[in-house]
């Protein structure tokens, strides 16, 4: 039998706390807006017990779901992406030289970002590419920390159960992204179950 779901969020302006993930941001404020849905009661249960384990309100997830559709997986697949299990991403690039696995990033990187960026943000800023790194990380499961210092200096901590290789490669990565959206510095530590990197901007 179909539920009806309505509310506002109550929460809506809390860091989402699944996978560990943690900001220093300020929460921005955002205008709310009531809207009822008729949904099966199976989803329903299936909602509420998440949020149970989560220890969040309805509302708050049912406003992650959503921005996570409307940031990433509404317009993901048009930028390239598709799901894929970590061990044979791991199995992969474990085979590759370090040296092989800068490349790799590079020509991912020079081929890419900027298109990535403008399906995915509508623009090619650091701001954007901020965005882009904290909806992939968001959606991806990593447990990952954010902060900002709000001068422009972002750093980002991410662990992972792939490997030093796969640190490697996103720190590459997220290298040439960043010198693309004209980052005037930008440092990486690539370990083996962690990557942590920091990312400044001039501010005018």
């Amino acid at each position: 039998m179909p539920s009806s779901y309505s509310g506002v969020d109550d929460k809506e302006n809390e860091f989402p706390r699944q996978n560990g993930n943690i900001s220093n941001q300020k929460p921005t404020k955002s205008k709310n807006e009531s809207i009822t849905f008729r949904i099966s009661s199976e989803a329903v249960t299936k909602l509420r017990n998440q949020a149970n384990d989560e220890d969040i309100s309805m509302n708050t997830l049912v406003n992650q779901i959503l921005r996570n559709h409307n940031e990433w997986h509404s317009v993901s697949s048009k930028a390239g992406f598709i799901s894929i299990r970590r061990g044979f991403v791991k199995a992969l690039i474990d085979k590759l030289s370090e040296d092989e696995v800068k490349m790799l990033a590079m020509e991912i990187a020079t081929t890419s970002n900027r298109d990535l960026l403008l399906i995915l943000k509508n623009n090619v800023s650091i701001e954007s590419a901020i965005d882009f790194v904290d909806s992939w990380l968001r959606t991806s499961g990593f447990a990952y920390r954010r902060d900002s210092n709000g001068r422009g200096s972002y750093s980002f901590v991410i662990q992972h159960d792939m490997g030093r290789k796969w640190s490697l490669y996103q720190g590459e990565l997220y290298k040439h992204l960043f010198e693309e959206c004209k980052a005037t510095r930008f440092i990486y530590d690539a370990r083996d179950g962690m990557l942590s990197f920091t990312v400044e901007a001039q501010i005018y």
